[in-house]
């Protein structure tokens, strides 16, 4: 059973990236048979007494406690830690009892920021533009995508976003042995998938920027492949 879909947003995306995202998770809900019941951006969220008295923030009461810990737990300035970053997303956190929105259990959380992320795994460090939890909640960034091609930028966010939410509902399943890439942010497709490693889209930035983050791969919009849509129909 599909949960609701919470999308929180940073203070500062531009409305086309919130378009582009919230389009890209449409398609895919619209994929399964619960639809897109339950789908809602609440952007810029904070609850009335998200702050201490002190003027600290509040844990889990504010999309900018969230960014906060993805600051704090960063090695590289000026870089947030999407593992810590997703950590506090994933965690079951208090609602705001004011709001209008209200569920019964857990929904799925995004958090869409114009940030740049990483991860480090065996002392490595992984520039990404999202990491997602299955289950729980993902982190997309739309920092790569404000650097690479203006003309790319939405359908680059969109297949982000619609990789993200594959993965948040159990794309790439552990069963799945063909067709599969391991990577240090997880399982991906290497049909010609939206569910492919989004190496593409850090390559923009890597070539902006004059690093070198290995072989570009190409940009698939929008699509699953049949393997992952079978996929999909299994899980669901």
């Amino acid at each position: 059973m599909i949960k609701p879909v919470r999308i929180m947003d940073q203070e500062g995306i531009y409305e086309l990236e919130r378009k582009a995202v919230m389009d890209g998770i449409y398609s895919v809900l619209m994929l399964t048979a619960a639809g897109s019941n339950g789908l809602v951006n609440l952007y810029d969220w904070k609850t009335e007494e998200h702050k201490n008295a002190d003027g600290s923030l509040k844990p889990h009461q504010s999309v900018d406690w969230y960014i906060e810990q993805g600051r704090i737990a960063s090695e590289r300035k000026g870089l947030l830690n999407a593992s810590a970053l997703l950590s506090a997303l994933s965690e079951r956190a208090p609602r705001d009892k004011g709001s209008h929105h209200s569920w019964k259990k857990k929904p799925y959380e995004i958090l869409v920021h114009h940030e740049e992320i990483y991860i480090e795994v065996n002392g490595e460090t992984i520039f990404l533009n999202g990491l997602a939890a299955s289950g729980e909640a993902a982190v997309i960034s739309t920092y790569a995508s404000r650097h690479g091609e203006k003309k790319d930028a939405c359908q680059n966010i969109r297949s982000l976003a619609m990789h993200e939410m594959g993965h948040i509902l159990g794309l790439i399943p552990n069963e799945r042995i063909e067709n599969v890439k391991y990577t240090p942010a997880g399982r991906h497709c290497v049909n010609e998938c939206v569910m492919q490693s989004h190496t593409s889209f850090v390559q923009q930035k890597a070539d902006f920027l004059g690093r070198v983050l290995g072989q570009e791969e190409k940009v698939i919009y929008g699509t699953f492949c049949p393997t992952c849509m079978q996929d999909l129909e299994n899980i669901f």
